[in-house]
């Protein structure tokens, strides 16, 4: 009968260490995860002004960016300024203005046509010519054609071709060439368009006679086409206008997206990077940061593998010692969910504080020491704050001063608390907390003689620390005690009130 109920309390406490097991399991992942999330070579604790506690050097081989290199960050920004093409624009109104000077001069010479004696009316054809600047000789041949709207037709195609393609003035051209520019930018305000052409494509008044075989459906008469290239070359007028300001702004652009060029600095393996009791600068930063971004894939992974085996031998320990010496926490799971959700937050609330601006001494390790030792037991609350200090000196790129100073407010932290009656006395075990490490920064500053200034300054952080923690007790124990439906003596002296 006695064998069968043995029996039967051992299938009956399976599910219980399975449970068990499983928060444990999931505890130890969870530390894992928060505990490598984004640690390399240096763990990412260090901040520009922090006292180096020991020295550093360069693990391998690296270049970092040093001052910036003006000469040739000016000679490329030069060159895309260079590249930039001149920008031109084609003036609709200019086109316009020479088609009706066409059509208004070829209106006057039908007019002058149409009355007698032309061939002696030398005055008259003077008065014609006059207002649009057309050489006699052209005016008189022209008057000699049969066809003259078949001639202004012609002139009319052959004009608003070469205004399309665009006429600039010689001394524009020659400015160009001497310059050696090849291409332009050239904008139709007109067509909303704009292209990148070869300057040999713009017209000038004297490329027309060149060019009159590229021009589609001329004249093949051979008087009539010289007459009216004649003709054109009178009456045409540059289009084409400069866009200064636009080229300017263009090449100002153009040498605004031209990124700086630095100067690099070669940093060889074995090279000091930091000395012990140096303040980090913004140049020493620099390197530490170039150490953190060329680190190795495969020192990552066994970092990671590091961090894994340390934790996990860190929980068998503790699921040992509760086993072994506080089977009573075992017999739920209540008890180990709130142990595992303090542990978690502090290692949470570590990481973000290693990866802030702010100092790693301001990590309230005592603030989870006296949350243990008030919710569970004292014994439970040492064992566990030094796994929690190791693991956050750890995080904390390997600083033994910050898993010492984590030890030290603990521990005080959970002697004050022991007999804790009030929540008013929290904030007295928080300030013995923070002169427990007030004392320990002082007591390392002057073993690895540093300034007094500054290990003062990192003795104040700490005591600021034992006061932050308190504080912190002070809000979220009622939280925990709610949540666990745990009664601490605190809870029963209210109760009894």
């Amino acid at each position: 009968m006695k064998k069968n109920l043995s029996k039967k309390q051992k299938f009956d406490k399976i599910p219980d260490k399975i449970a068990h097991a499983l928060i444990a399991f999931v505890t130890c992942v969870i530390l894992v995860v928060i505990a490598e999330r984004g640690t390399g070579f240096l763990k990412a604790e260090f901040h520009e002004g922090d006292i180096m506690l020991k020295s550093i050097y360069a693990p391998f081989d690296f270049k970092i960016k040093g001052d910036i290199d003006y000469k040739v960050t000016e000679a490329a920004k030069k060159k895309a300024m260079d590249s930039v093409t001149p920008v031109y624009s084609i003036d609709a109104s200019a086109k316009e203005a020479v088609l009706n000077k066409v059509n208004a001069f070829f209106n006057s010479l039908q007019a002058l046509k149409q009355g007698e004696n032309i061939e002696n009316n030398l005055s008259g054809i003077k008065e014609t010519a006059a207002p649009y600047n057309i050489p006699l000789p052209i005016v008189s041949s022209i008057l000699d054609l049969k066809g003259h709207q078949e001639f202004l037709a012609e002139a009319i195609k052959i004009i608003e071709y070469i205004l399309d393609a665009g006429v600039i003035s010689a001394s524009e051209l020659a400015r160009l060439n001497n310059d050696l520019v090849m291409t332009v930018t050239l904008i139709d305000k007109s067509k909303n368009a704009e292209r990148t052409i070869a300057i040999e494509e713009l017209w000038a008044s004297s490329d027309i006679r060149k060019k009159a075989d590229s021009i589609p459906g001329i004249l093949r008469d051979r008087k009539e086409k010289s007459l009216l290239i004649d003709f054109i070359n009178a009456v045409l007028a540059p289009n084409v206008k400069y866009q200064e300001e636009e080229t300017t702004l263009r090449k100002q652009a153009a040498a605004a997206k031209i990124k700086p060029t630095y100067n690099m600095i070669d940093v060889k393996k074995n090279e000091l990077i930091l000395n012990k009791g140096e303040r980090i600068s913004k140049g020493q930063m620099e390197k530490l940061d170039a150490i953190e971004q060329r680190e190795p894939y495969s020192l990552k992974i066994t970092a990671f593998f590091g961090i894994a085996l340390l934790i996990a031998l860190f929980m068998v320990l503790l699921v040992l010692y509760i086993e072994f010496y506080e089977p009573d926490l075992i017999a739920g799971n209540k008890e180990l969910i709130l142990l595992a959700s303090i542990c978690i937050l502090m290692i949470l609330a570590a990481k973000l504080i290693v990866v802030s601006p702010w100092p790693s001494n301001l990590i309230p390790v005592s603030a989870a020491s006296m949350l243990i030792a008030l919710l569970l037991n004292n014994r439970l609350a040492i064992i566990t704050t030094c796994f929690l200090s190791i693991i956050i000196g750890m995080i904390s790129g390997g600083r033994l001063d910050i898993a010492g100073v984590s030890i030290a407010g603990g521990m005080i932290g959970i002697f004050a608390v022991r007999n804790v009656r009030r929540r008013s006395q929290l904030i007295s075990a928080g300030f013995a907390a923070g002169l427990a490490n007030m004392a320990y920064f002082i007591g390392v500053g002057l073993i690895n003689s540093l300034d007094f200034n500054v290990y003062m300054t990192e003795a104040f952080i700490g005591f600021a620390n034992g006061i932050m923690a308190a504080i912190i007790v002070t809000g979220v124990l009622p939280i925990f005690e709610t949540a666990s439906k745990t009664i601490t003596d605190i809870s029963l002296l209210e109760i009894a009130d």
